[in-house]
């Protein structure tokens, strides 16, 4: 079976194909338990497989960009609470600290928010040179949009969700310059 764009449906579900030893093969969703939760010692075989960069990868490719080859170290994070904005931050944090930064602002949303304005205003009062998102594509169109209502112009990044059409659809224009690190399969 080939599928499964979310992570949230995708846990669940890889039980039963493994469970059943029916080969899976996850095509979008990017949580690391998914794969993870058959690796040896618990499972001698792993009937899932994943295609897209996982999310410990994603944070990696992002703040390698950001930091590296960019040159920006003001970092602010913008997360939604779904659990997949949840895990991200975690993971754009746990990156940083390794690197032995930290973020300039961390601020959270609610999964349907449709202005993050008070977000982005303390993103820019503590010094950001860059947003970086994670979150589903809907909130991150409304990021963009919020940005260009507050004239905040400063580089937009985040996970894969922003390569999805309705980021790009629901921002518009102000979708233009978001980078996002992706899978091609």
């Amino acid at each position: 079976a080939v599928g499964f764009g979310n992570t949230g449906v995708a846990i669940p579900a890889s039980k039963l194909f493994q469970n059943a030893k029916i080969p899976l093969i996850i095509s979008a969703a990017t949580g690391v338990n998914i794969t993870k939760q058959f690796m040896p010692p618990e499972q001698a075989t792993s009937y899932v497989f994943r295609v897209a960069a996982s999310d410990a990868l994603q944070p990696i490719a992002i703040l390698s960009d950001i930091i590296d080859k960019r040159k920006l170290s003001h970092i602010a994070i913008l997360h939604d609470d779904s659990p997949y904005g949840q895990f991200g931050k975690q993971g754009l944090v746990a990156e940083l600290e390794r690197r032995k930064l930290r973020a300039v602002s961390i601020e959270n949303f609610k999964v349907g928010e449709q202005d993050m304005s008070e977000q982005l205003t303390k993103a820019s009062q503590a010094g950001a040179q860059v947003i970086v998102l994670y979150c589903l594509s809907n909130e991150a169109a409304m990021v963009a949009n919020s940005m260009k209502k507050l004239k905040l112009n400063l580089p937009l990044t985040g996970s894969w969700t922003l390569s999805q059409e309705k980021f790009i659809s629901l921002a518009g224009s102000n979708a233009e310059g978001a980078r996002m690190p992706l899978t091609f399969i």
